[in-house]
């Protein structure tokens, strides 16, 4: 009876698991390509300007979206070890959490099996 409930708990923790575990991924991927575009930006606006030419909205607009993908970009393939730093680093504190949400979890099972058996 005991490890029906334990099986019942990790049948029901592990889809949603897997995709916070993605969500997560994701996330990383993400505040690493967000990290990489300011640094882009910086770089980019520390080139000296003429006023020879000058440049439209549009001119603009279309660099900031090209730093932007350039950053994804190198966010994926280039900085992929900065990435998983950042994922375990924040799995290991989810981890943590999902952990101890768990022991709850079976404390209360734990809990309820004993109150449904029979006192002799």
């Amino acid at each position: 009876m005991r490890l029906e409930g334990i099986n019942i708990v990790h049948s029901i923790r592990t889809p949603e698991i897997k995709d916070t575990d993605k969500r997560l991924k994701e996330a990383s991927a993400e505040f690493v390509a967000i990290l990489v575009g300011m640094i882009f930006k910086k770089m980019e606006e520390s080139i000296p300007r003429s006023d020879l030419l000058k440049e439209t909205n549009e001119e603009k607009w279309f660099r900031e979206m090209l730093i932007d993908e350039y950053s994804k970009y190198a966010a994926r393939d280039n900085f992929s070890q900065l990435t998983n730093m950042v994922y375990n680093s924040l799995k290991g504190s989810l981890g943590k959490a999902l952990d101890t949400s768990l022991e709850k979890e079976m404390l209360k099972l734990k809990g309820n099996l004993y109150s449904t058996v029979p006192h002799r």
